[in-house]
């Protein structure tokens, strides 16, 4: 019998309202164990560990760090880890946990669009096919799993600010899908050959995103700053004179990445300082940028990283 932690950090899985039609919902000290069915207590050894309680738009760095300590500490004596999350951050999340997890244990995350009170709540139900998903046998690494679909933690974006149909793979698609409880991979997640373990550090970066008749004024970033991700128009096009400002902080050693204001497309522009985001988007740009600076100030190194990670 397998052993599945469910690590609880809040989120509107954990949420409840007042009223099932009501909007506006708090986050509750609810034990999400005590909703998987009974039948799961025969297949699976189920434990919970509560982690935090908090809304994911205050999911920091600190709590990123913090919760790849747990998960770390936690997947010693389990299978599997399932990791309920609110849905802002939980594509960050995801993708943070990816890069620096120094294992291919199934380690899923999951949330819900809508509060446990409310009207057809999605969370009970997501729980449920995490949970199944962790004990699938070609379960592996760290994987999103909501709204009957399985997500790869790199190519998973959110799109929709309320539909519980609100997250995509744009690039490539979802890698499998679940009814009620039913696992069909399309395709297995591909296991990183080299991650960021052991990471302690975050370094500082920023994200600038780029918009016609911009001031340069934008650009007196703080000293303290190593790296830049720039979010510019599709395909990373950058306007003429944003390059050339972009070009002065270069070779005063800040890290470049371009990145596109696209939700989807390989970039294949090339700039001679600068690196190209590949797929990623800009806000996964910057998590690869900070931890990439943690190793190596680079350029050419940290360009491996993002073709590769």
């Amino acid at each position: 019998m397998k052993k599945i932690a469910i690590i609880q950090t809040g989120g509107t899985i954990a949420s409840k309202s007042s009223d099932k039609y009501d909007k506006n919902y708090s986050i509750s000290d609810v034990a999400l164990v005590e909703i998987l069915p009974y039948e799961i207590s025969t297949k699976a050894q189920i434990s919970g560990v509560k982690f935090s309680q908090i809304d994911s738009k205050d999911a920091d760095v600190n709590f990123w760090l913090n919760l790849a300590d747990c998960v770390c500490k936690t997947i010693k004596t389990n299978d599997a880890i399932v990791i309920t999350h609110g849905t802002d951050t939980m594509c960050e999340t995801a993708y943070f946990l990816s890069l620096v997890l120094d294992t291919n244990k199934p380690i899923i995350i999951t949330g819900a669009m809508r509060n446990s009170s409310s009207a057809s709540s999605d969370g009970e139900l997501n729980l449920y096919n995490s949970v199944c998903l962790a004990m699938h046998e070609k379960s592996s690494g760290v994987m999103i799993a909501i709204n009957d679909e399985i997500h790869s933690a790199k190519d998973v974006i959110k799109i929709h600010s309320t539909n519980i149909n609100a997250f995509v793979s744009p690039n490539f698609g979802k890698i499998g899908v679940i009814n009620y409880g039913e696992v069909n991979f399309y395709t297995q997640t591909k296991q990183l050959k080299s991650r960021l373990v052991n990471t302690k550090e975050f370094i500082k970066t920023q994200i600038i995103y780029i918009y016609p008749g911009m001031d340069d004024e934008i650009f007196n970033i703080k000293s303290d700053v190593k790296g830049l991700v720039v979010i510019g128009y599709a395909n990373a096009t950058l306007p003429e004179n944003v390059k050339n400002k972009l070009e002065i902080l270069a070779k005063n050693g800040v890290i470049i990445v371009v990145s596109a204001n696209t939700i989807s497309g390989l970039i294949t522009k090339e700039y001679e300082n600068f690196i190209t985001s590949n797929t990623l988007n800009p806000q996964k740009s910057r998590i690869l940028l900070s931890l990439a600076l943690s190793k190596t100030s680079n350029i050419n190194e940290i360009k491996k990283y993002f073709l590769t990670h």
